[in-house]
């Protein structure tokens, strides 16, 4: 199955004599980040023409799109540094709104959802992650001498947009602050003249483009105007659901403008004088040093093993090594500089360059491990985020992990009433979630493994029955922990009951749980009980919730915008195709920052719905690779204690039905003055040399899942004679009526495993 080729892939060495097409001057015309590119000229004079760098990014129509570059660090429309981009041509016709009743309105118009549509879906997957979201008018300041029937800033909340008039004459963007008009006192009248900066090509109709400016000058007969750029660079309005520039009906010239967020692109590479194109960051794309493995130096030459992995490996991907001045930060925050950039051999070895004493690997220089995807000239090329290699011989093994992941403390850390609860007593449910601008708050469990390592979920819920009858601490994966196709046999559906993906999360996938963890995962079954709201934008997308009938399964849509749950209540935007922000509470990092969500999408049966890199909720077709967040219930009638491994973070304790514990027949439990002396002995199938017996005193009497709410008095291990001094304040008279003694054999393990231990047997007063 796909599943099992991309865990091989990881794992294999890949030849450099897999990769595409050679280019060997592609080092020499590199630059980290954006270096190279810069913002355009100011114009001399309405006659110059536009002067600046040009960045090829995306597709239309199945050619590359070549973009002006109006500003390399702008944080005009976005919180962070971005590349803002502008189409340098026209690249099809279109009116501003095709709907009755017509409107000069931006927001909500027929274009605008072309553009954030089916126009953006032209790109590739990371080109489409890497197109940030714009938001505001773009703070500049109207001109005094605008006439008063331009209206006024527009502001946008989207991916692609058309620029405003301000824009246009922003000199700084390369463009003439010039109006394109001129007042004649001699014929008393207003004419217009060239501004040959604003010019573009490609308007197949009339060379005229359009902007996203609204006009003030409506009525009844002339109806609603919006501003557009005429052939020779000047200003003109016209009906915007009639948007030609001479009689009859059509379009204008399209021309989208985007922001791309610069902490996705890797590097920038010349293709021409003034010209460039992007190697961006693909999720889909991995690159390790296989565990075991570890990088070697003989002499200047190093020795790299490496395994590439993800959806987006493919025989025309290849390895290599860049070394900076200073370490690699996304965005090249902190001004480093190439200093070697190259293809690894086929045998995964490169040269060292002259001047670079491998003793200062590390310190004076930085040396990463990348994965690539080649295009042609003109197209993206697409990297694995950079591993940094640490010098041969440091520990621990350079780049064996691409995600970093926090230590788990060692196995016989401190475990004791101090930080042990009863049941999931000390688990509470997550911060509700807001308007999605803030990042998902809660508890998280440790339960499971997948792929060797214990899965961290996020917990939606400490006593829930959205799905089971009996009260179960719902959990979802806080990270996507693999990447897979929704369904990918024939004919390909986005149906959960039929999926390929809902029998590996209910085989194979469970296949990694221990015995009794498999055991306390409940049956789910039902809808969740979340349906949607009927006004809610989502509702008419994703339809009635999907039930299910699994012990793992995909959070539905309605899980996923319910606040109670932690997340924002919205889907991240109000109509299909138009965004109005991001939802962070949403995202999730891991295999994949793509990840599935169980719902069907209304009238596309081949689609399934899934959250994008952002948080916001899209559909797909359910035979794309994508990232699975798998989410179940633990059974709280399963769950004697929750133990606190980190600020938010539990591991449990499960009951092991192959475990006991007993007094001895010829022995018996004694006290003296404060001082309890439990004699036990440890039994059954899972009894092992790391079993040890602990001692439970509470304040009521315990219930399987803790329904009455006791609490623990006091929670220790014996020492070596088995005795056990009770706790100040019990009254060892009280015994039995005030407080409540139990024994139970325990298993334990590392602080992010679970713990296994009997069901607790209760001691009577000697």
């Amino acid at each position: 199955m796909k599943r099992t080729l991309i865990l091989l892939v990881l794992i294999m060495l890949i030849p450099a004599a897999a990769a595409g097409a050679e280019d060997p001057e592609r080092a020499s015309r590199i630059g980290l980040g954006i270096s190279g590119i810069t913002d355009p000229a100011p114009p001399a004079d309405r006659d110059a023409a536009w002067s600046g760098s040009y960045v090829w990014f995306g597709e239309y129509a199945g050619k590359p799109i070549r973009f002006r570059v109006l500003a390399k660090d702008s944080t005009a429309y976005t919180e962070g540094k971005a590349l803002f981009l502008d189409s340098d041509a026209a690249l099809f016709d279109s009116v501003l709104d095709e709907d009755k009743p017509w409107s000069n309105s931006w927001n909500g118009s027929t274009l605008q959802g072309k553009l954030n549509g089916e126009f953006l879906a032209g790109f590739d997957v990371p080109e489409r992650a890497a197109v940030a979201l714009s938001t505001g008018n773009g703070g500049i300041s109207w001109p005094e001498d605008l006439p008063s029937w331009w209206g006024v800033p527009v502001s946008v909340n989207d991916r692609v947009f058309l620029l405003d008039h301000a824009e246009v004459r922003n000199e700084a963007y390369g463009y003439s602050s010039d109006s394109g008009m001129y007042f004649s006192e001699e014929k008393n009248r207003t004419y217009s003249h060239s501004v040959f900066n604003r010019k573009k090509a490609g308007s197949p109709r009339s060379g005229c483009w359009l902007l996203r400016t609204a006009s003030a000058e409506n009525s009844e007969n002339r109806g609603w105007h919006v501003l557009g750029i005429l052939p020779d660079g000047s200003f003109f309005t016209k009906n915007a659901a009639d948007a030609g520039i001479y009689a009859g009906s059509g379009g204008i010239g399209i021309a989208p403008a985007l922001n791309v967020d610069q902490k996705s692109i890797l590097f920038s590479v010349r293709i021409g004088a003034d010209e460039f194109k992007l190697t961006i960051i693909d999720d889909g794309l991995t690159v390790t040093v296989p565990e075991g493995k570890t990088v070697t130096v003989d002499g200047r030459t190093v020795t790299v093993p490496y395994g590439i992995g993800g959806p987006d490996a493919s025989d025309e991907t290849r390895a290599a090594v860049l070394i900076l001045d200073k370490e690699y930060t996304p965005g090249n925050e902190n001004g480093a500089a190439i200093l070697c950039y190259c293809a690894l051999d086929t045998d995964g070895t490169f040269t060292l360059p002259e001047g670079l004493d491998p003793a200062g690997w590390g310190t004076d220089y930085h040396v990463c491990l990348l994965a690539e995807n080649l295009n042609t000239a003109y197209e993206t090329d697409y990297a694995a985020s950079p591993v940094p290699l640490n010098r041969p011989g440091a520990l621990p093994a350079a780049g064996e992990v691409r995600v970093p992941r926090k230590e788990a403390p060692a196995p016989d850390e401190k475990k004791d009433g101090s930080n042990t609860c009863l049941g999931a007593a000390g688990i509470d449910d997550p911060v509700p979630g807001g308007d999605g601008g803030e990042l998902w708050s809660g508890h998280y469990v440790y339960f499971g493994r997948y792929d060797g390592k214990p899965i961290r979920f996020r917990v939606l819920a400490a006593r829930s029955t959205a799905y089971t009858e009996g009260e179960a601490l719902f959990l979802d994966s806080d990270e996507a922990l693999f990447v897979d196709s929704f369904d990918a046999a024939e004919p390909v559906s986005g149906a959960w009951a039929s999926s390929e993906l809902r029998s590996f999360l209910n085989g194979p996938f469970l296949d990694g749980f221990s015995a009794q963890e498999r055991a306390a995962v409940a049956l789910s079954a039902g809808d969740g009980g979340h349906s949607f709201d009927p006004d809610a934008p989502q509702a008419a997308v994703y339809g009635a919730p999907v039930p299910v009938n699994d012990r793992v399964f995909l959070l539905d849509a309605a899980d996923v915008t319910n606040a109670a749950y932690g997340y924002a209540p919205g889907p991240g935007w109000k109509y299909i195709f138009l965004p109005v922000n991001g939802v962070k509470n949403h995202v999730k990092a891991g295999a994949f920052t793509y990840w599935w969500l169980r719902s069907a999408v209304s009238g596309k049966p081949g689609c399934a719905a899934d959250v994008n890199p952002e948080g916001t909720l899209n559909e797909l077709e359910a035979d794309s690779p994508l990232g699975v967040a798998p989410a179940l219930n633990v059974d709280l009638g399963a769950v004697l204690f929750a133990t606190q491994v980190g600020p938010k973070e539990f591991k449990l304790t499960l009951i092991d039905e192959d475990l006991a514990v007993s007094v001895p027949e010829d022995k018996a439990v004694s006290l003296k003055e404060s001082t309890v002396t439990i004699p036990c002995e440890i039994g059954g199938p899972d009894a092992s040399d790391t079993t040890l017996a602990a001692v439970l005193i509470l304040d009521k009497e315990y219930t399987p899942g803790n329904e009455n709410g006791a609490a623990i008095l006091c929670y220790d291990v014996p020492d070596a004679e088995g005795d056990l001094t009770l706790p100040e304040g019990l009254d060892p008279s009280g015994w039995g009526t005030d407080f409540f003694v139990y024994v139970l054999a325990e298993s334990r393990h590392g602080a992010h495993e679970t713990d296994y231990a009997c069901a607790p047997v209760k001691v009577e007063a000697p």
